[in-house]
């Protein structure tokens, strides 16, 4: 899981010291949500299937009930766009990407969508 720094990809450090932009990885949604509620994030990209806790899907539902700046979804599966629950997704106003991943695709739809939130 990853979010962009809030509202640019400047390279001058946030709070914590990180250049902005940069961001911990999460092995669990439960933890991704804990942390997207103290920092701001205008883009996150999220696996719909964590091992264990909340599902990705639970994270996206929790992130549009608690998270009040717009933030732009991007989930990702290996499961296929109908298994995945495209039409939940959908409604929830989220992107799906299908594995495997075009990183030089994922990179520019993210930057993309980080100056629409400028």
């Amino acid at each position: 899981m990853c979010g962009a720094g809030s509202g640019s990809w400047k390279r001058r450090p946030d709070k914590e010291g990180r250049p902005r932009g940069e961001h911990p990885g999460f092995a669990t949604a439960t933890r991704a949500l804990e942390w997207l509620k103290q920092h701001p994030a205008s883009v996150v990209l999220t696996e719909l299937d964590f091992p264990r806790g909340l599902s990705g899907l639970e994270l996206i539902q929790s992130l549009r009930r608690t998270v009040h700046e717009p933030v732009h979804i991007i989930a990702t599966s290996t499961r296929d766009r109908r298994v995945a629950g495209a039409e939940r997704l959908a409604r929830l106003d989220v992107l799906f990407i299908p594995k495997p991943l075009n990183l030089t695709f994922v990179a520019g739809m993210i930057a993309g969508l980080v100056r629409q939130a400028v």
